[in-house]
C-alpha cells in the first residue's frame, strides 16, 4: 500500500465519523426543535381557546345574574350564544389535546358544562316562573356545579401551564444535551487526533527517523548499517534501496581503499625513482662538467696545432667536435640549472636592465643560425625591467630558439614587446607544427616530452621550458601557451618592471 493511501485512509475515517456525528446532532436538534415549536403551538391555542371559553363563562355568570334580576331576553340570548360558541371553541381545541391527561381533564370539565347548562336552564326557568323557592333551590345547584365547573377548567388550564413548562425544561434539556454532545465530539476528535499522529508516527515519522540514522552513519563510513523498515511504500522502497546502496558502497569502498593504497605505494616508488633520479642528474652533471671542460679545451688545443701544421682535414673534423661539445656542455648546464630550482640554490642576480637590447641581440644571434627564417620584432619597451637579465635573457633566447626549431616549414617567427599595467609584455609566435590541448597544461612540466611522431623528429630533455617557467615565477611573472594543432604555437610571458626584490 502506497503511503500517500496509508495516509489518506484515517484522514477519511475520521472525517466520516465528524460527519456523521455533527450530522445525527443537526438532525436531533432539528427533530427535538420540531417538537418543542409544534407543543408551543399547541399549548398556545389551547391556552388562548381556555381564556376565550374562561371569559364567555364570566360572562355568562352575569348574564345569569342580570337575568334573575332584570328578566330581560337579552341576557338568555346572550348565555345561549356564549354556549353555542365555547362549544365551537372546544371541538377546536379538541384536536390539538394529544395527551391522556389532558383529555381527562377535557372530559371533566364538559362533563360539568352539561350540568351546568342542565342546571342553568332550570334556574332560567324557574326565574320566568316566578317561583322563588325553585329559583333559590336552583341558584344554590348552579352556584355549586359553576363553581365545580370553573375549578375543572382550571385544572384543565393549569395541565396546559405545567406542560408548556415541561416544553421549557425539554428546550433546557436539549441545549444541556447538546452541550455535553459537543464535548464529547471535541474529546472523540482529540482521541481520533492523537490515534492519527501515534498511527502517522508509526508509518512516516519512525521510518523517515530511522532512514535519517541510517544515512548519517554511511556518510560517517558505517557501510554494514541496515534500515530496518519491513513496510512495503515509498519508505519501505527507500529503505531497501539504502540498504543496497550501503552494501555497494561498501564493496566500492574497499576497492577504493585498496586503489589509494596501491596509489600511495605507487606515489612513494615515483617519489623516490624522482629522488634518485635527481641526485643521479645532480652528481652526474657535476661530474661530467670537469671532464668535458678538459676535453673541451684539450680540442681546442689539438685544433690549433692542426691548424698551424696546415692539416685542415683534422681542424675541420676539430671544429665540428668542439661544437658537439659545446652543445654537451649547454646540456650540462641546463641540468644543473634544473638541480639548483629544484634545491632552491640558484643565485639570482637582480638589477635594472634593458630588456629592448637583450631581445635585439638575441634575435641578432639565432637569425644569423636560421637563415630560412624571418625574426620580426613588433613593439619596444619605455622603461627598464627589474630582475636577473642573464636569466630573462636565457628565457627569452629558449623560446625563440623553441619557435625556429618547431617551425621548420614557417618562414617567419614574430616576436612582440609592449608595456602593460606595470608589467611587461613578451611573446613568440611561430607557424609551425602547434601543440594539442592534451599537452599544453604539462609543457612547462620538468622532463616533458609531448609524445607524437615530431618527438622524433625534435629530441630533447624537455627541460629548457621547465627552467624558463621557474625563472618568471621567481620574477613574480605569469608564463603560458596558445597552440593549435598544425597552426603554430604563441608562448608569452608577463613580469612586473619592479619585479620581485630577491
Amino acid at each position: 500500500m502506497k503511503i500517500s493511501t496509508k495516509i489518506i485512509l484515517p484522514l477519511i475515517l475520521l472525517l466520516a465519523v465528524l460527519i456523521s456525528v455533527f450530522v445525527y446532532l443537526l438532525f436531533d436538534l432539528k427533530s427535538n426543535e420540531r417538537i418543542i415549536e409544534q407543543n408551543t403551538t399547541k399549548i398556545q391555542i389551547i391556552n388562548d381557546l381556555s381564556t376565550r371559553i374562561l371569559l364567555l363563562r364570566q360572562e355568562n355568570e352575569r348574564s345569569v345574574l342580570g337575568f334573575q334580576f332584570t328578566k330581560e331576553n337579552r341576557n338568555a340570548e346572550t348565555i345561549s350564544r356564549n354556549r353555542q360558541e365555547i362549544t365551537s371553541l372546544l371541538d377546536k381545541m379538541r384536536p390539538h389535546i394529544t395527551t391522556v391527561r389532558g383529555k381527562e381533564l377535557l372530559a371533566n370539565f364538559e362533563q360539568t358544562r352539561g350540568e351546568l347548562s342542565q342546571v342553568r336552564d332550570n334556574l332560567i326557568d324557574a326565574i320566568r316562573r316566578d317561583d322563588a323557592r325553585q329559583t333559590r333551590m336552583n341558584y344554590n345547584k348552579w352556584e355549586i356545579i359553576a363553581g365545580n365547573s370553573q375549578a375543572a377548567l382550571h385544572d384543565f388550564t393549569n395541565y396546559n401551564f405545567h406542560t408548556l413548562e415541561r416544553t421549557s425544561e425539554l428546550y433546557k434539556d436539549l441545549i444541556t444535551r447538546i452541550y455535553f454532545t459537543a464535548i464529547i465530539l471535541t474529546l472523540l476528535t482529540i482521541a481520533l487526533i492523537a490515534a492519527l499522529y501515534f498511527y502517522l508516527r508509526g508509518i512516516i515519522t519512525q521510518p523517515i527517523y530511522k532512514l535519517s540514522e541510517a544515512a548519517e552513519r554511511i556518510s560517517q563510513g558505517d557501510f554494514v548499517t541496515k534500515t530496518a523498515i519491513r513496510s512495503h511504500d515509498e519508505l519501505g522502497v527507500l529503505g531497501k534501496n539504502l540498504d543496497s546502496m550501503a552494501g555497494k558502497l561498501k564493496k566500492y569502498y574497499e576497492n577504493l581503499q585498496d586503489e589509494v593504497n596501491n596509489k600511495e605505494e605507487e606515489l612513494k616508488r615515483n617519489k623516490l625513482f624522482e629522488t634518485q633520479k635527481d641526485d643521479f642528474v645532480s652528481i652526474a652533471s657535476h661530474e661530467l662538467k670537469t671532464p668535458v671542460t678538459s676535453l673541451k679545451l684539450f680540442g681546442q688545443l689539438m685544433q690549433q696545432l692542426a691548424t698551424k701544421n696546415g692539416d685542415h682535414t683534422y681542424d675541420r673534423y676539430l671544429l665540428k667536435m668542439d661544437e658537439q661539445i659545446g652543445k654537451l656542455t649547454g646540456l650540462i648546464s641546463s641540468l644543473l640549472d634544473v638541480t639548483k630550482m629544484q634545491s632552491g640554490q640558484m643565485p639570482f642576480k637582480m638589477k635594472y636592465f634593458d630588456l629592448n637590447t637583450c631581445v635585439q641581440n638575441n634575435i641578432e644571434v639565432v637569425q644569423e643560425i636560421a637563415k630560412k627564417h624571418t625574426i620580426i620584432l613588433e613593439g619596444s619597451l619605455k622603461e627598464k625591467v627589474y630582475g636577473d637579465e642573464d636569466r630573462i635573457c636565457q628565457v627569452v633566447d629558449n623560446l625563440i630558439s623553441n619557435a625556429i626549431k618547431y617551425s621548420p616549414k614557417g618562414e617567419k617567427v614574430v616576436v612582440r614587446l609592449s608595456n602593460g599595467v606595470g608589467e611587461i609584455n613578451f611573446s613568440v609566435q611561430d607557424f609551425g607544427i602547434g601543440i594539442d590541448k592534451q599537452h599544453q597544461e604539462k609543457i612547462f612540466d620538468r622532463f616533458y616530452r609531448v609524445t607524437d611522431i615530431d618527438e622524433k623528429t625534435f629530441p630533447g630533455l624537455g627541460i629548457g621550458l621547465y627552467i624558463s617557467s621557474e625563472i618568471i615565477k621567481r620574477h613574480d611573472g605569469k608564463i603560458w601557451v596558445e597552440s593549435a594543432k598544425g597552426k603554430g604555437s604563441t608562448f608569452s610571458f608577463t613580469i612586473p618592471y619592479q619585479g620581485n626584490k630577491i
